[in-house]
């Protein structure tokens, strides 16, 4: 489960992004555009073309989460 906590940061991609891509695209992402490392526990959320579908991608010292609506 990701615990959202005051001080935790989220980062909103304001470009629409493929929604095909799965953890390493959106990895790449993360530290092209926004430039921050995607295992620094930082959420990261990703919305497509249309806005009908996000994704948001968060590391929690164990493992990636990659949730999809």
């Amino acid at each position: 489960m990701i615990q959202l906590t005051s001080n935790m940061r989220i980062l909103v991609a304001t470009a629409p992004v493929d929604m095909r891509k799965q953890i390493d695209g959106l990895c790449a992402i993360c530290r092209e555009v926004f430039a921050v490392d995607p295992l620094s526990g930082v959420v990261f959320v990703f919305a497509g073309r249309n806005r009908k579908m996000v994704r948001l991608l968060a590391y929690d010292n164990q493992g990636y989460w990659l949730c999809t609506n």
